[in-house]
């Protein structure tokens, strides 16, 4: 399970809700803080629930996301365990953003 924490981009990457939010500083409480925010509170069910899981869990945080994905491609290219064992990701970003219409 995985989210990015590489808290504040430039709006280049469609996250922002401004309408004209290059350039500009986009603090990412509804991305990148809610999709930590969801990872630990993933980590802590799964070690607090008392059951003993059938697959065991790779908690990660990745940075830099808004300068390309380099966090995560740097794992990808590095990995800690052989790729072909993993067997999902999940991934915890901007699970913050509600929009109740047409959602």
């Amino acid at each position: 399970m995985g989210a990015h924490y590489d808290h504040l981009g430039l709006g280049r990457q469609g996250s922002s809700r401004d309408s004209l939010p290059q350039g500009k500083i986009h603090n990412g409480a509804d991305d990148n803080a809610s999709g930590v925010a969801g990872l630990l509170e993933m980590a802590h069910y799964f070690t607090k629930n008392g059951v003993k899981e059938p697959y065991n869990f790779l908690f990660m945080a990745f940075g830099a996301e808004e300068l390309g994905l380099q966090g995560s491609r740097y794992f990808l290219n590095n990995p800690t365990l052989p790729l072909e064992k993993m067997n999902f990701m999940v991934c915890m970003d901007m699970i913050g953003r509600y929009n109740p219409i047409g959602a």
